[in-house]
């Protein structure tokens, strides 16, 4: 009986741990997305790029290496992915109102 809680416990940590890497991982695909929609300049988006990625904690290759990892279950990357795009498009479109508003003023 107390192997099936104690099973049943380190399931729920393992997956509180995966979902919160998963977090991690969006947040900051979100953010690189957000700036390469954002900048026009190739130079300055590759160093805000590495300003994403020190900000989540991350090195390019760390990144790298997360993304090959979740590439290993394409269905769950392609959810991630479009999951980051959403929120990056709606943080782009949100910033272009807002200057256009103050644009009106």
């Amino acid at each position: 009986m107390w192997q099936r809680s104690a099973l049943i416990a380190l399931c729920a940590v393992l997956l509180a741990a995966c979902s919160g890497s998963d977090d991690r991982f969006v947040e900051t695909y979100t953010d690189i997305l957000v700036v390469r929609m954002s900048q026009r300049d190739s130079t300055d988006g590759n160093r805000q790029v590495q300003d994403v990625l020190a900000k989540h904690g991350y090195s390019e290759e760390a990144f790298r290496r997360e993304f090959i990892e979740r590439a290993r279950d394409p269905e769950r990357l392609r959810t991630l992915l479009d999951t980051a795009r959403a929120r990056a498009l709606r943080h782009v479109e949100l910033k272009a109102k807002l200057q256009q508003s103050n644009r009106q003023r």
